[in-house]
């Protein structure tokens, strides 16, 4: 996963009904991160040691 998320790869988990939203905003490369704050989703960066 955190090798996914260092080629820039957006890499999330969350609830069914927040998959579309959080989905579109991958595809638009907007800031995946920022939409789960907006949905109190936890988000973890690429640069976090394991």
């Amino acid at each position: 996963m955190v090798k996914l998320a260092a080629l820039g790869v957006p890499f999330f988990a969350c609830a069914l009904d927040l998959f579309p939203a959080m989905m579109a905003a991958a595809i638009r490369k907007q800031d995946v991160g920022v939409r789960a704050a907006r949905a109190s989703i936890a988000a973890v960066s690429a640069n976090r040691e394991p």
